[in-house]
């Protein structure tokens, strides 16, 4: 792809990076070969186990209905947004700055935190 190179820059240093060797992986997601890369999908389970213990202490003390659902929603577009820098498939497409995923997760992160000062506002009745 053209330009791709402008936004790749998942490589890494680190001794857990990986390196994918299979063609299928280029062909499928664009991921690049022999480049050591971050593990991002090792690093979304992680991602998920967090969030579980934050809902599971969420889930302690009386909440609203429909609280942990915006919890969840809230840490997930917001992990997912800070995760796709790390990524190395070009596949995903670009808007400007960020990735698709990047631009629907930030708009989840506007639109639920807009539902949760709804939702935290004391009742007028």
């Amino acid at each position: 792809m053209p330009g791709s190179e402008l936004r790749l820059r998942p490589a890494t240093s680190l001794p857990w990076g990986i390196v994918f060797t299979n063609p299928a992986a280029t062909e499928l997601s664009g991921v690049p070969l022999g480049a050591l890369l971050h593990p991002s999908q090792i690093y979304e389970s992680v991602l998920g186990l967090l969030i579980l213990g934050l809902l599971l202490l969420a889930e302690r003390k009386s909440r609203p209905p429909g609280f942990l659902f915006l919890v969840f929603a809230l840490a997930y577009s917001l992990g997912r947004f800070l995760l796709e820098f790390l990524r190395g498939d070009m596949g995903r497409g670009f808007w400007g700055p960020f990735s698709t995923s990047q631009w629907l997760a930030l708009a989840t992160l506007v639109v639920f935190l807009f539902f949760y000062s709804r939702a935290s506002r004391p009742s007028e009745a």
